[in-house]
């Protein structure tokens, strides 16, 4: 019998999901699966309890929250046998979305049921973990306006997430008010690139910004790179053409965004530098040194789905739980 270890982030979301886990419980155990249900106190839970997970050989951790919990226990199981699974309760769900999995709101509130049942027989996938400083990540690593904002308005208060587009855009408006840039001089590809940014980050997957932005069509999860995007700027009207940019998807063949594929890079500074990890904001002493683990996680996706983040140039091999 396969065994799974459910982890529930109860402060993640619009919704409280607290009442919904039994059903999605019941759907895995119905499919063969042996379940335990914890329940975190603390985010520094969600690291114990994937090493718990790895040390008693589950199959799988299911993680009940947003991208911020699965990017961290993603992160933490990277290098085990241990798959990480999803039920999306977040509030962008970015992961979830990927994958073809509803996150749960009013409208959807059988949604975790529902991403059980998907992913209750799935097929089985190594994909890449990126890596700052030793500090390991699944969906992206930036630098610069979003993680400052992010560690502005971390917390929120589940009231706070009810609007969350126009929450975080006018919490971005804010923090661009008298924004400069960050000075970076970069090492990447055997390039080297110097000026002031306003964002540069490292993509794991297509998605960015809670998924309303298309930021990298060609990043793929498995292909051992990073996609790396450069938005140079150091005043609050750069940050607003960047910002439009990215909504309509023109930075893509902007002349004046930088676009790089690598599995490496290093970020130079003559201070700390705010980065966001998953949706977690901390600061980090330069020089950033990036790093790609390729298919070090182990992941469970929907049986039949093909998502756009796998690569086309390889084959996919089903592995058995």
């Amino acid at each position: 019998m396969r065994s799974a270890l459910l982890i529930y982030n109860p402060t993640a979301g619009r919704y409280p999901a607290g009442r919904f886990i039994r059903d999605a419980e019941i759907c895995l155990q119905e499919a063969g699966w042996q379940t335990q249900l914890e329940v975190v106190v603390h985010v520094d839970d969600l690291r114990l309890l994937a090493k718990r997970a790895i040390r008693e050989n589950h199959d799988a951790v299911f993680v009940i929250g947003g991208d911020g919990s699965v990017g961290t226990v993603g992160a933490t199981l990277a290098g085990s046998e241990t798959a990480l699974g999803v039920l999306p309760a977040g509030t962008a769900n970015v992961w979830g979305k990927e994958l073809g999995l509803q996150g749960m709101d009013w409208i959807h509130p059988y949604a975790m049921r529902d991403a059980a049942t998907r992913l209750a027989n799935p097929e089985y996938h190594r994909v890449d973990i990126g890596e700052i400083n030793n500090r390991r990540f699944l969906l992206w690593g930036s630098v610069g306006l979003d993680a400052v904002t992010v560690g502005r308005v971390e917390p929120r208060t589940r009231w706070e997430k009810i609007f969350p587009i126009p929450y975080y855009a006018m919490a971005v408006l804010m923090a661009a008010i008298g924004w400069k840039g960050i000075q970076l001089d970069i090492d990447i590809s055997e390039r080297q690139l110097s000026g002031r940014f306003v964002l540069a980050i490292a993509a794991n997957i297509p998605s960015y910004g809670g998924g309303l932005i298309d930021l990298s069509p060609t990043a793929r999860i498995n292909d051992g790179l990073l996609d790396f995007w450069f938005f140079e700027g150091d005043n609050i009207q750069d940050v607003l053409k960047n910002i439009f940019r990215l909504l309509l998807g023109w930075h893509v063949n902007s002349s004046d965004v930088i676009h790089v594929q690598s599995a490496s890079a290093v970020f130079e500074s003559n201070k700390h530098l705010p980065v966001l990890l998953d949706g977690e904001s901390v600061i980090l002493d330069p020089p950033l040194v990036y790093r790609t683990h390729r298919k070090a996680l182990k992941v469970l996706l929907p049986s039949g789905v093909t998502s756009k983040m796998l690569s086309s140039k390889e084959t996919i091999q089903m592995e058995q739980g």
